[in-house]
């Protein structure tokens, strides 16, 4: 046996003893993946039927209606996550609130007695309709399987305007109700009441909930008397279940080291946090500090320094003596300029030409300066189309990054998106996005006129030939990739699947029909002649096709740095996902082919990038450093290329995105082929 394959043996075993290792459930690893689910859902234009169910509100039973009326349904399959959601019945209470008296009716329908629900039930803090389908035959009759969730929304005739059943967030129902009630656009400033706190303004008065007591009281009451609190910790992250002990843990180390004497803050949550889980972390952490739950909206943080921090989710607001904000900072960069120690921030100049004894490069974030979530971008005659997965939208950028239009909005009508994924500009412009809310794939003309829609379920990797034929990964077809027609027809098939003995011998055949499916997840990306690339999610291994199907090269990505990374994504948390019922940990992103040249570039789940030639053959393995976010982590997510020809990253979760930019070498007379890669990327 060779040294180089004894070595990876070795490697191997350390990787499989360690594949049963549990992983911390990461909020977006659900949308790694189509549903599978192929029930048949209430859809767009069907008619709400006769739902039935025991009230929790004192009555008998409830019949929807849309006379009553019903406008929104919230569908809740049981009390865990992603079932039963705090967030959503408390954002619930404050739309009915605003829009009651205009007509919107909200009624939240439960499998089970559930204790949170109750006690905002008892405290009068829900009041709109609450029933109990017991029998579960209200999610029998809006087409939910056993363990799904659902909103959806009906019209005043009772026609179904939108319905999902993937997870919703109060911002999405807040663009819902703009959008499918009220009738106007949710990025309007009209649209979104929400205020904005920030230096030299006063704090308002919020009403508050004691987290202890439940206790109605608010923020004037808090800030009245003598000895008030000068420091108030908000926590407004959009995860409290998995972010809460961290945070709290952060906020104990600020009270300790900058806070003097026994003074604690006042820590205020925002309406999504669960009670329970607010206590349960205040006591599991041993924190007396007052503690608050807001019963409405936060206000939105303009933070009072612009330096380049990524999370923001909990906020230490400090005033004066007249109880005027004077200063806005996340957690750790208030506690470190406190200390007057490093910060955990690197700033970079947007102007980097250079970095000294490195050809590593560095990533620079780019369209920093436009509100949205990315995860997703494709390019076409010099523009860049970005999905914007939160906004449930399309942006198209001219070459300066300026916005020229927007595309979509909320809905599940013809031409609306609900969390857009995967996009690709066909050569005539055709665009294709993931309409992964609602279980299609929409097509839009430059303009965002809707030219129809392709329902196709469980796939991962798209990408747009030259006869705007549709690559997808769908190994439980029987192959790597499925082709489909622009109408959406199935046409062939090709790609052998990969059996994790295939690639790491016999020895490990055990692991072949658990992994069937998932060590078979590619991300996909064309190039002008149309080839088609595959990148392997969950071992570093990348394809070669022809367009017609024809294996052109596989290559395996050899580098150490690679080896000890395979080891290393077992120890640390990455990107894990259960999609496909195996613990799958993603190594490789999307495989970005250099226009120039025909270079690959496949970034890899550290930061990392392999850089091969047109065939296939290493050039090197470059190791970029980055803009840190507050954490010090920086794991890419997706990757795509730029209007310019740049590399474009985003991390996990998918928030911002960051280029690759090399220095220039002038030193260097050099032609090969990774210094002529270098010099293409540092002139873009």
């Amino acid at each position: 046996m060779g040294l180089l394959t004894r070595g990876r043996l070795i490697v191997l075993v350390i990787v499989v003893a360690l594949l049963a290792i549990n992983v911390v459930a990461l909020r977006w690893s659900s949308n790694l993946f189509v549903s599978k689910n192929t029930r048949s859902l209430l859809r767009y234009g069907d008619r709400l039927p006769t739902l039935k169910g025991k009230s929790l509100m004192g009555k008998e039973t409830v019949e929807l209606a849309t006379k009553n009326p019903t406008n929104l349904i919230l569908y809740f399959s049981s009390a865990q996550a992603p079932g039963f959601s705090t967030e959503l019945v408390k954002y619930g209470e404050i739309l009915s609130r605003r829009h009651k008296k205009d007509g919107l009716g909200i009624t939240a329908i439960v499998q089970e007695d559930i204790t949170d629900l109750k006690i905002l039930i008892d405290k009068s803090l829900v009041s709109y309709d609450v029933i109990v389908d017991e029998d579960q035959q209200i999610q029998n009759q809006l087409g939910l399987r056993l363990g799904e969730s659902g909103v959806f929304v009906f019209d005043q005739q009772g026609l179904c305007r939108f319905s999902t059943r993937r997870a919703v967030t109060a911002e999405d129902l807040r663009q819902l109700v703009a959008m499918e009630f009220l009738r106007v656009d949710p990025f309007e400033q009209s649209a979104h009441p929400q205020t904005t706190l920030r230096d030299g303004k006063r704090v308002g008065s919020y009403p508050l909930l004691d987290a202890r007591t439940l206790a109605a009281t608010s923020m004037d009451q808090l800030r009245s008397g003598a000895g008030a609190p000068t420091h108030y910790v908000f926590f407004t992250a959009e995860c409290s279940v998995c972010s809460l002990p961290r945070y709290l843990e952060e906020y104990e180390k600020f009270r300790r080291d900058q806070l003097k004497g026994d003074n604690h803050a006042v820590l205020i949550f925002d309406f999504n946090f669960s009670r329970s889980d607010v206590l349960q972390q205040l006591e599991a952490k041993h924190i007396s500090s007052a503690a608050y739950i807001a019963n409405e909206q936060l206000p939105q943080l303009e933070y009072t320094s612009d330096e380049q921090v990524e999370e923001k989710s909990v906020a230490v607001v400090e005033t004066d003596a007249r109880r005027t904000v004077v200063n806005i900072s996340p957690l750790k960069s208030y506690a470190a300029e406190r200390n007057s120690s490093a910060v955990s921030v690197i700033k970079v100049d947007a102007n980097i030409k250079a970095r000294p004894n490195t050809t590593n490069g560095v990533y620079e974030e780019v369209f920093r300066h436009i509100p949205f979530t990315a995860y997703d971008v494709a390019t076409y005659q010099g523009k860049y189309f970005l999905t914007d997965f939160e906004g449930n939208r399309i942006l198209v950028l001219k070459d300066n990054t300026e916005v020229e239009r927007e595309l979509g909005r909320i809905g599940s009508g013809p031409g609306r998106l609900f969390h857009p994924g995967n996009i690709d500009v066909g050569r005539h412009g055709t665009i294709f996005v993931q309409d992964g809310g609602n279980e299609r794939i929409v097509k839009l003309d430059q303009a965002g006129n809707y030219l129809g829609e392709i329902g196709v379920a469980d796939y991962q990797g798209l990408a747009v030939g030259v006869q705007n034929q549709l690559y997808l990964g769908q190994p439980q077809e029987g192959h790597l990739i499925t082709v489909y027609s622009n109408s959406g027809k199935k046409l062939r098939s090709f790609g052998q699947l990969k059996k994790f003995s295939d690639v790491y011998g016999a020895a490990f055949s055990d692991k072949d029909d658990p992994y069937k499916i998932a060590f078979n997840r590619v991300r996909l990306s064309t190039d002008k002649e149309g080839n088609l690339y595959v990148s392997f999610m969950l071992t570093p291994l990348i394809q070669k096709y022809s367009p017609d199907g024809a294996l052109l090269f596989e290559r395996r990505l050899e580098a150490p740095e690679i080896d000890r990374l395979m080891e290393a994504i077992q120890k640390r948390k990455y990107i894990s996902s259960m999609a496909d019922g195996a613990d799958a940990r993603i190594v490789a992103l999307d495989p970005v082919i250099d226009p120039a040249n025909g270079n690959i570039m496949v970034p890899l789940v550290d930061g990392s990038i392999y850089l091969a030639d047109r065939e296939g053959n290493k050039l090197s393995l470059l190791q970029p450093s980055w803009t840190r976010k507050g954490d010090g982590t920086f794991y890419p997510f997706v990757a795509g290329l730029g209007a310019k020809g740049e590399l474009l990253v985003t991390p996990f979760p998918p928030k911002n995105w960051y280029r690759l930019v090399m220095p220039a070498n002038p030193d260097s007379n050099t032609t090969t082929a990774l210094s002529r890669q270098e010099a293409i990327l540092a002139a873009k």
